[in-house]
């Protein structure tokens, strides 16, 4: 969907995506748009309508951060929390860099050269405490 200038003027158009299993989108250019999804996800030219799956190098993704026109990271956890650089051109990805957290994943920002992963960690089975990691960008890129 395409946010108009007013209430109602939005414009909708089908992205051939599975509904519920996206995880965020970014805007790539002026007309391209990158959603993430949980195995895969998708580039889409919203004025074409055309659309391309990527496979999504990390499991269980919960941060988006756009590099550039092309590159976007990706932060997900498995057993661990990981960070790939994935070419949405190409498809290509940079092999997953573990980070020392553990627990889920709630988000990610870009603060100029210095990425923001906040993540739960475990105390104990009952608490888990909000862990915030800063990393250097240029170290991932």
């Amino acid at each position: 969907m395409q946010i108009g200038e007013g209430l109602g003027d939005e414009q909708r158009r089908p992205a051939g995506l599975p509904a519920g299993t996206r995880e965020g989108a970014c805007w790539l250019r002026e007309r391209t748009f990158f959603v993430l999804g949980d195995g895969t996800s998708a580039v889409i030219d919203v004025d074409s309508g055309e659309y391309w799956w990527v496979i999504t190098p990390v499991g269980r993704p919960q941060g988006l951060v756009r590099l550039d026109e092309r590159r976007v990271l990706i932060v997900g956890a498995d057993r661990h929390v990981l960070v790939a650089v994935l070419d949405t051109a190409t498809g290509q990805a940079t092999p997953p860099t573990p980070v020392n957290l553990t627990g889920r994943v709630c988000g990610a920002a870009r603060l100029g050269g210095a990425l923001f992963i906040l993540a739960g960690a475990p105390v104990d089975h009952a608490t888990v405490v909000p862990v915030i990691a800063r990393l250097d960008l240029s170290s991932l890129a």
